[in-house]
This record gives structure tokens, C-alpha cells and sequence, in this order.
């Protein structure tokens, strides 16, 4: 069966990733060590911020929330709780 993918699982992935273009890229000599640090903590700046914004939007944490056994209820504006598949979110 299918589960989905976490963001830890994701994290690692990239990382590999990352490690595994790096290595190429300083090898070939396209560019310095320095330089790939330096591009590399630019784009995760830039991954982090954006994954941020996406992760801790309303919705998104309503349905986080809505995963939680103890939580009964979750009261929610129309628009939102309409487009959460869960008997616990209301409008």
C-alpha cells in the first residue's frame, strides 16, 4: 500500500540529491566548492521560505490539525472548511 511522502523524507531526498549533483559539478571543475556552497545555500533559502509559506497556510494546517485523534471539532471559515475532506471541520 501507498503512503505518502513526509517532509523528512523529502529533506533527505533533496540532500542526496544535492550531495550527488556537488560532486559532479566541483569534479568537472564547472565550478569551485565555494561557489556550489554558496548556490546551494541560496536555493535551500529559497526552498525552506517557500515550503514555509505553502506549509502553514490555513488550510494546510486545519487538515494537519484534523489528523489528530483528540481533536473533535475545528470551526473554519465556509471556503476553507468546504474544500477539507473531514467530518471534523465545520463552517
Amino acid at each position: 500500500m501507498f503512503r505518502a511522502i513526509n517532509g523528512d523524507q523529502v529533506g533527505s531526498m533533496v540532500r542526496s540529491i544535492l550531495i550527488f549533483l556537488g560532486t559532479g559539478v566541483v569534479a568537472k571543475g564547472y565550478m569551485s566548492g565555494e561557489m556550489w556552497l554558496q548556490v546551494v545555500s541560496g536555493l535551500t533559502t529559497a526552498a525552506v521560505a517557500l515550503w514555509g509559506f505553502w506549509a502553514n497556510n490555513d488550510k494546510n494546517l486545519i487538515k494537519s490539525a484534523a489528523q489528530v485523534p483528540a481533536v473533535k471539532t475545528i470551526v473554519a471559515p465556509p471556503v476553507v472548511a468546504n474544500s477539507i475532506p473531514s467530518e471534523k471541520v465545520v463552517s
